[in-house]
């Protein structure tokens, strides 16, 4: 369905809008997982020349990076198709009646697994594994910009940064999720009484 059919509703355009930017941030995900995992390829190959077979204790490392390199990659693939995936009437009419039933649960107190402590926990540690990658292989390769680190340092000091401040962002916004999905599910109701729901 074009564009112009969900400006026609101000509650379907609204939720078009805000999938549509989701999508362009999975896009961004995935490519930025497709550069980290030819960082990791990089480091198997460079590992793998340097050390093997003279020196077998490179072999955890080097399957670690191989691991994280093919898991990276699958990710980043699935995480692209998702952001080129189009967008739907009946994605919009899901998306409204899920998130209606969210924002009174929160409204009413219920915490989302995304906001509790063991998450926001997980994803600072995901943050400082990827900014520790990225400063190692900076300092490693002594060449900025120039050699092939770039290719591993830049994206994972920049997903480091992302999950970061995404943790610190949630851990806040727990504080006050109950009331700002009140204030989100009267916005949300008023507009869909505005169109009649449809």
């Amino acid at each position: 369905m074009s564009r112009q059919k969900f400006e026609t509703n101000p509650e379907s355009a609204y939720y078009y809008k805000h999938i549509r930017r989701q999508r362009g941030l999975k896009r961004v995900q995935g490519y930025l997982y497709l550069i980290e995992s030819v960082g990791c390829f990089t480091i198997v190959c460079t590992f793998g020349i340097l050390f093997l077979p003279r020196n077998l204790t490179a072999i955890p490392p080097i399957l670690f990076f191989l691991f994280l390199g093919i898991f990276l990659l699958i990710t980043g693939i699935l995480a692209i198709k998702r952001g080129y995936k189009p967008i739907t009437q009946e994605e919009i009419s899901i998306r409204r009646s899920t998130e209606r039933k969210q924002l009174f649960q929160y409204a009413q107190g219920a915490i989302p697994w995304r906001f509790r402590l063991p998450a926001t926990v997980m994803e600072v540690l995901v943050g400082l594994f990827f900014t520790i990658l990225g400063v190692t292989a900076l300092v490693v390769t002594f060449t900025p910009l120039i050699s092939y680190g770039a290719l591993f340092y830049i994206p994972s000091l920049a997903a480091g940064a992302y999950f970061l401040i995404d943790a610190l962002k949630r851990a806040k916004m727990a504080r006050q999720l109950a009331a700002l999905s009140s204030r989100e599910l009267a916005n949300r109701l008023a507009l869909g009484e505005l169109t009649k729901g449809q």
